[in-house]
């Protein structure tokens, strides 16, 4: 499920501690076939839809479940280690984001695909969500590492790709007035091949150690260092 500490719809969270939450990993399927599994859960401190406030809270050490696995291709891990914000406009003010983490992707032997490690460490922003974040500090947050994917006879074989955005993940949205400091994505899955007869390849690292952002973001009076 989603939100290991908080699940809300249009909450106001004021000068809170969020501390130690997870949600759970995707679901598995250990049949010889490609069928899908679920990803990792969603938001390790906070799940947040529609125009939450969170506002001088401490979001610490939350983390999100990796992905389930199969014999095809793998589940992603959960996106949103300290906060996952489905959509709407909320508004994140004054808060600390604190070694929050999210999943690594599914993985293991006969696994054609590697599942991608969760995005958005300190905070994931989905793409129908435009946040505003100030005044706010983003310290040692990690991505999941993409998961490893273990090639047979005739297969071929891809690592996941590492979890982006260590601090932040965001489609659209502000940033003003923020430190972030030591945040890191995660590594690409690794592929074995161990008959001939299939290729393989690694998955690529995170991107945006610090920031990982798209579309119509605007960033203003930041500082990033050591990401």
């Amino acid at each position: 499920g989603n939100g290991g500490g908080i699940f809300t719809s249009s909450a106001v969270v004021l000068d809170s501690v969020i501390q130690g939450n997870t949600t759970g990993r995707g679901g598995v399927n250990p049949t010889l076939s490609d069928s899908s599994v679920g990803d990792g859960g969603k938001g390790g401190g906070i799940y947040a839809s529609a125009n939450t406030v969170v506002q001088g809270c401490s979001i610490f050490s939350n983390s999100t479940g990796d992905g389930g696995y199969c014999n095809g291709a793998c589940g992603n891990g959960g996106d949103g280690g300290g906060i996952y914000a489905a959509g709407g406009l909320p508004w994140f003010a004054s808060c600390v984001f604190l070694g929050n983490s999210t999943g690594n992707g599914g993985g293991g032997f006969a696994v054609q695909v590697g599942g991608c490690g969760g995005h958005g460490a300190g905070l994931y922003a989905a793409s129908s969500c435009s946040p505003v974040v100030s005044l706010s500090t983003f310290f040692t947050n990690v991505t999941g590492g993409g998961g490893i994917a273990e090639g047979i006879e005739g297969w071929g074989a891809l690592g996941g790709g590492g979890g982006k955005g260590g601090g932040v993940f965001c489609y659209s949205g502000s940033l003003s007035n923020c430190f972030f400091l030591g945040n890191k994505t995660g590594s690409g899955g690794i592929a074995y091949i161990y008959i001939v007869g299939g290729g393989g390849k690694g998955g690529t690292g995170g991107d945006g150690a610090g920031i990982w952002a798209n579309g119509a973001t605007t960033m203003s009076s930041c500082l990033l260092a050591s990401n």
